[in-house]
């Protein structure tokens, strides 16, 4: 299993070796690579570790999809998200501002 902790560097435009691999990724290793490239390219200060906002990101992805799959209400469904991503934004800060 892959230690969250090591930072992994790859020239820009190819997947990161967590997405190369194939191999289910549990930890969001390749999701919080991608989330600390965004924020650095972008000059965004997470308030959160990458690797916890990757994994939280995939929990609301999976209940999301759960929720709706069960109970097939689109407009609850839509309510849901926009809270989500009401959350992650508040999980992120512009340096810029």
């Amino acid at each position: 299993m892959c230690d969250p902790q090591v930072k992994r560097h790859w020239p820009a435009g190819h997947a990161s070796p967590a997405i190369r691999s194939g191999v289910p990724d549990p930890n969001g290793i390749a999701c919080s690579d991608l989330i600390e490239r965004l924020s650095q390219g972008r000059d965004l200060r997470l308030r959160v570790p990458a690797t916890a906002l990757a994994r939280y990101i995939a929990a609301m992805t999976d209940g999301l999809t759960l929720n709706y799959l069960v109970l097939g209400d689109e407009s609850a469904w839509a309510d849901i998200l926009d809270t989500v991503i009401a959350h992650v934004a508040g999980l992120v800060q512009d340096d810029e501002r």
